[in-house]
């Protein structure tokens, strides 16, 4: 394996410690990977299910953990899940630590290169239109037309990701936004 010089703070959650056991088995096997720490929050946090179940908890355990890498240093925070990651990938702008899948570091340490993270490319963009613009081609090559009338009513409240926050109601029942191309 490659060694990886890096110091990394791991986020998982609650109820899920398998696992993590079995990441951290993984990414303890690479040379030079530090792990500070693993941090765990609740279930319901990272909006997994498409929507927050506890915002108010979810906004002061993220605030805590995005808080947590700073301090110690941390040149890396591993998520496990891609809902996590969607959730942490925006904390990368402050240029105080990189927000990586653990899969990404073992591609690495196997000496391949991870492929590259759109989403993480689209959410840095921060600004909504561009993003939409940038990902056209990725939706129509997997069926989806989106609705210009619709995405102009929901696309800043989706981009700012106010599902994790508990805000978020254009996927009721009856709101029709996505058409099968």
């Amino acid at each position: 394996m490659i060694p990886i010089a890096r110091r990394v703070i791991v986020h998982a959650h609650v109820g899920r410690a398998d696992i993590c056991r079995n990441v951290d088995l993984l990414l303890r096997a690479i040379p030079g990977l530090e792990i500070i720490e693993t941090v765990f929050e609740s279930g319901y946090t990272c909006g997994g299910s498409g929507c927050s179940k506890s915002p108010e908890l979810a906004a002061r355990e993220h605030n805590e953990l995005l808080a947590r890498a700073e301090a110690t240093g941390a040149d890396i925070l591993v998520t496990l899940y891609h809902g996590c990651h969607a959730v942490f990938i925006g904390a990368e702008a402050q240029g105080k630590f990189r927000v990586l899948n653990y899969t990404d570091l073992l591609v690495e340490a196997l000496g391949g290169v991870p492929h590259p993270d759109r989403l993480k490319e689209f959410r840095l963009l921060d600004d909504w239109r561009m993003i939409v613009e940038e990902s056209r081609p990725y939706l129509q090559a997997n069926g989806l037309d989106i609705d210009p009338e619709w995405l102009k009513q929901h696309g800043p409240a989706i981009f700012a990701s106010l599902e994790f926050k508990g805000q978020l109601d254009c996927f009721e029942k009856g709101h029709a936004h996505a058409n099968p191309a």
